[in-house]
């Protein structure tokens, strides 16, 4: 499940659980799993980091990966970081 999954590996409290839920399905564990591991490892982000962004900003959670990592790609030229 994955509410277990964020609960667990980004200790997310209850009420952030619910705050993620509202804002859209969470998908299954086997699509989200790897977009936790890639946002982790892409933003050099510990647990309660990453907590923040999915809470943030769970539509995160919808999106593919070769998506997010073309805009972070484009985003890294385009601010020259």
């Amino acid at each position: 499940d994955v509410r277990d999954l964020l609960r667990t590996r980004l200790s997310l409290t209850d009420a952030g659980l619910d705050r993620v839920k509202r804002r859209g399905s969470l998908g299954a564990r086997a699509t989200v799993e790897p977009k936790l591991t890639w946002l982790q490892t892409r933003l050099d982000l510990d647990a309660a980091q990453l907590g923040k962004v999915v809470v943030r900003f769970p539509a995160l959670l919808t999106k593919r990966v070769e998506s997010m990592e073309s805009t972070y790609d484009w985003l890294q030229t385009r601010l020259d970081l």
